[in-house]
């Protein structure tokens, strides 16, 4: 097995490739690459990337990796009847979301820090967003986008995509899993879900066969101001952290972005309108953590062994 990890797009990557093909290893010394270029274009906190560009001039022509990242954004807005949306970015930046998050744990803990509350302003319509195919144009119509989850998401599949030619690959991409195959040896590959509470142990496993899985939550990118928990899964209905009773949620879909705006909208709903919106949605299966209830599940989600055991040796984490 073939393995490379780096760190990109605020995350650690981790790729596994199984190959005997003599130039899986070339192509695999290529994801960095790849993933810095998508990085640049797409990225909120690279002040000259594409996207940047596109939110100060108001739109613009997009390249090819823009206008499909974008286009998976919108694709998530309408799969979430909104609540996952990229025109959160004001609302980020209300929050205190302007720097990268590696960065925000230094600033926040500052003690002569004065920061102004952030006030409920829903977040621009996304329906408004102009977009032309045949030119790649886009009007934003005031709008300022962010693509976050999304953007790497959509990365982890674009890699996996171009290595799946080479053998069974999985990209793993912060928590975003896209596979394409299954290794020989084993029935899937073998994914570990976090434990909420206590992160040294694993609150559930599984081997993932086909499609994706992604987590998403707001115990892990999350941070104080003026002494209340901030976090970057916004309610676009009131342009704030969302507040509800799940911490963090896994979900596996038949595609990645699917499965993250899945993750996300489970978040914002809270665990009872989480079971009526999962209720149609039988490609899909969930497991997620309620501060309230605990660990909770849709029906065709399996669990492999009892929650809360060690980490096993060897693991695929989904995390943020």
């Amino acid at each position: 097995m073939l393995e490379i990890e780096f760190r990109a797009m605020g995350s650690t990557v981790q790729i596994l490739l199984e190959s005997a093909d003599t130039g899986a290893q070339a192509a695999l010394r290529k994801a960095p690459r790849w993933f810095a270029e998508w990085e640049n274009r797409l990225s909120r906190f690279i002040p000259d990337s594409e996207l940047n560009c596109l939110n100060r001039n108001g739109g613009g022509y997009a390249s090819e990796d823009l206008w499909a990242a974008l286009q998976a954004a919108l694709y998530a807005a309408r799969y979430s009847n909104g609540l996952v949306t990229p025109t959160v970015l004001p609302a980020l930046l209300h929050a205190g979301y302007d720097i990268s998050f590696e960065k925000i744990a230094a600033r926040y803990n500052c003690p002569d820090a004065v920061f102004t509350w952030p006030q409920s302003r829903p977040c621009s319509d996304w329906q408004n967003i102009e977009c032309c195919s045949d030119t790649r144009s886009i009007r934003l119509h005031g709008a300022k986008i962010d693509l976050g989850g999304t953007a790497k998401g959509w990365s982890a599949q674009q890699a996996a995509n171009r290595l799946a030619g080479y053998g069974a690959v999985l990209v793993n991409a912060g928590g975003d899993i896209a596979i394409s195959g299954t290794p020989e040896t084993q029935p899937g590959w073998p994914i570990a879900i976090i434990d909420a509470i206590n992160q040294e142990k694993t609150a559930a496993s599984f081997y993932l066969q086909q499609g994706c899985v992604a987590t998403s939550g707001r115990d892990y990118r999350r941070w104080q101001r003026q002494g209340q928990i901030q976090h970057h899964i916004i309610n676009p209905a009131n342009g704030l952290p969302a507040q509800s009773d799940i911490a963090c949620a896994t979900v596996t879909a038949p595609n990645i972005i699917e499965a993250e705006t899945a993750a996300k909208t489970l978040v914002i709903l809270g665990s009872i309108d989480a079971q009526h919106w999962l209720a149609d949605k039988n490609n899909l299966s969930a497991c997620w953590y309620s501060e309230t209830q605990g660990w909770q599940t849709s029906g065709n989600f399996d669990w492999l062994h009892t929650p809360h055991t060690a980490l096993p040796d060897r693991h695929l984490e989904t995390t943020l």
